[in-house]
């Protein structure tokens, strides 16, 4: 058990914990330091791969300007030997409570109680905007969630602000990027939850509603991180194919390499608002290209916003959209590509859900063996290409509302499963 060897009455001692090798970070936003009361703080645990019994902190962290009622702690992340903390109602400057977050760096050898090495705020911090309400680390990157920042005359829209070179940080230092939602509106509390992992960042809107479904919730994912600058929106947006009003999808989200989970506090599990939660990858979400390699999309649908490319230039690898699930790859100038180069062969897509796409191409006519199996529904806004080398098979139907389903020279129409019907608009 791990224990705080100044603990007290009500400081939430373990509201947010954070894991990275052999160490642990422990917050308690509620923990009075000398006359202020809640200015939080968060405790070190290191050698936990040999710790038992109970043990208490090796370094206690602390902001260096804390105030009453920072809530430092409320939010907590580690990588390596560094630590991100957030402080949700820490006043910045006449901004209060704006929010801020706090860096702290070789925590490996840290004793005692130590002070951050650099603070973290928004550029356009504004009062209320519960900065530090979520932090995630990876590597030297950080990404810190405001879930009730106001974006124009949407109210508590929400937004997440991007922070890289934090391993040679200090002072007062401001985002290289700001995450927001490309669709956000009012209340959506986007950055209730953030993580990243390498450049990669996945970030939970709990209060997003999804058609008629009010508090639905969503989660948007972005890539190339380590580059990103200016304000930036999502590569995808991901939602639940089973969601329902108040679900809160996203107000937990978990990103390792390219495996995430999304948390559904009150989807329906076993039995009404028991909870839920959703499980995926990024690959077959975006690019898979990792070579005999298989995806299945299940339970979640997704919306992106570039391309949608199963084997950019290697083989075998197939990802597969269930049955209830979509996708739609819309955005001008998108498409999707099976087999996008001469050296990827024999890689598959097969729906058996919903797909809208403006374009779709199977293969580019120097390959071989890229197809597209459909038993169920494919939208073609713009035309679908089956080229040289290539098939489309399956029992569903394949529309080509803005153009034509072209079987170009040496491309195969495979109709039917034994038996079957595969119905084309055009």
């Amino acid at each position: 058990m791990l224990q705080a060897s100044d603990g007290a009455a009500d400081d939430f001692f373990g509201w947010s914990v954070s894991l990275s090798g052999n160490m642990g970070l422990v917050g308690a936003f509620s923990a009075d330091i000398g006359n202020n009361t809640d200015q939080g703080a968060a405790y070190l645990f290191q050698n936990l791969d040999t710790a038992s019994g109970t043990v208490t902190q090796n370094a206690k962290l602390v902001a260096s300007d804390g105030g009453t009622s920072d809530l430092f702690g409320a939010s907590v992340s580690l990588s390596g030997n560094m630590g991100l903390v957030g402080a949700i109602f820490a006043n910045v400057g006449s901004s209060s409570p704006q929010g801020s977050a706090y860096l702290f760096r070789n925590l490996d050898t840290a004793s005692g109680t130590v002070t951050e090495h650099a603070k973290l705020v928004a550029s356009d911090g504004a009062d209320g905007d519960w900065f530090g309400s979520s932090v995630s680390l990876s590597g030297n990157i950080g990404l810190v969630g405001a879930l009730a920042a106001d974006i124009g005359n949407n109210t508590d829209q929400g937004s997440a602000y991007l922070f890289r070179n934090l391993d040679t940080a200090n002072g007062t230092v401001t985002e290289h990027a700001k995450l927001v939602a490309s669709d956000g509106a009012a209340q959506n509390y986007f950055g209730y939850s953030v993580s990243l992992s390498g450049n990669t960042g996945l970030i939970g809107a709990p209060g997003a509603n999804i058609g008629s479904n009010d508090f639905q919730g969503s989660a948007y994912l972005y890539r190339s991180l380590d580059t990103a600058s200016g304000n930036v929106t999502e590569d995808v947006k991901i939602i639940a194919s089973d969601g329902n009003s108040d679900d809160g999808f996203g107000i937990s989200v978990s990103l390792e390499g390219d495996r995430f989970v999304i948390g559904a506090l009150y989807g329906d599990g076993n039995t009404a608002n028991s909870g839920t939660a959703y499980t995926g990858t990024v690959s077959s979400l975006t690019t898979l290209d990792a070579g005999n390699a298989s995806r299945i999309i299940d339970r979640i649908s997704f919306i992106s916003r570039t391309d949608w490319i199963i084997g950019a230039t290697t083989n075998n690898n197939t990802v597969t959209l269930t049955t209830g699930d979509f996708g739609n790859v819309t955005s001008s100038g998108k498409k999707v590509y099976i087999g996008q180069s001469s050296s990827s062969n024999n890689n598959t897509l097969n729906i058996a859900g919903n797909l809208t796409a403006t374009a779709i191409e199977v293969g580019n006519g120097s390959n071989a063996g890229n197809r597209l199996i459909v038993n169920g529904i494919v939208n073609g806004i713009g035309v679908v290409d089956v080229l040289n080398g290539s098939l489309l098979g399956g029992n569903g139907s394949v529309y080509a509302s803005g153009g034509n389903v072209n079987i170009h020279a040496g491309g195969t129409l495979s109709p039917g499963n034994s038996p079957g019907i595969l119905s084309t608009g055009n």
